[in-house]
């Protein structure tokens, strides 16, 4: 009784070598930190992605495009404001580097107006 699981483990033994060796040697993993010397350490990328509705009738053009713009300036608003709250919270210097808006027309009769959604990305030194 012995001896089966013994010439059991003994037949495994080349079939696990076998799997163990297919699966070729170990690739090295290099991580480069920035040393605080060079700066990099400490600056990061933000991102910030924000949604504004605006009630708005589409029956008169001009004011729909009005209110088009309004939405769009108050995503302008937002990332102008930004910079200091993240200056107030986790960054020592900070520059906006793109903002993004897109508006849509939502003519739902009830609750019909203008959807912007606007990304804005921010580069800042963290504190």
């Amino acid at each position: 009784m012995i001896v089966r699981p013994l010439v059991l483990a003994l037949c495994a033994m080349p079939i696990l070598a076998a799997a163990a060796a297919a699966q070729g040697p170990a690739v090295p993993v290099r991580a480069s930190v920035a040393t605080p010397g060079d700066g990099a350490a400490s600056r990061i990328r933000i991102q910030t992605s924000v949604s504004v509705f605006l009630p708005a009738s589409f029956d008169d053009p001009a004011k729909a495009a009005e209110g088009q713009a309004q939405a769009r300036r108050r995503i302008y608003e937002i990332a102008a404001r930004e910079c200091d709250m993240l200056k107030a919270t986790l960054a020592s210097e900070c520059q906006l580097e793109a903002v993004t808006v897109n508006a849509s027309r939502q003519p739902v009769p009830q609750l019909g107006g203008t959807q912007v959604t606007g990304t804005m990305t921010f580069r800042a030194v963290a504190k």
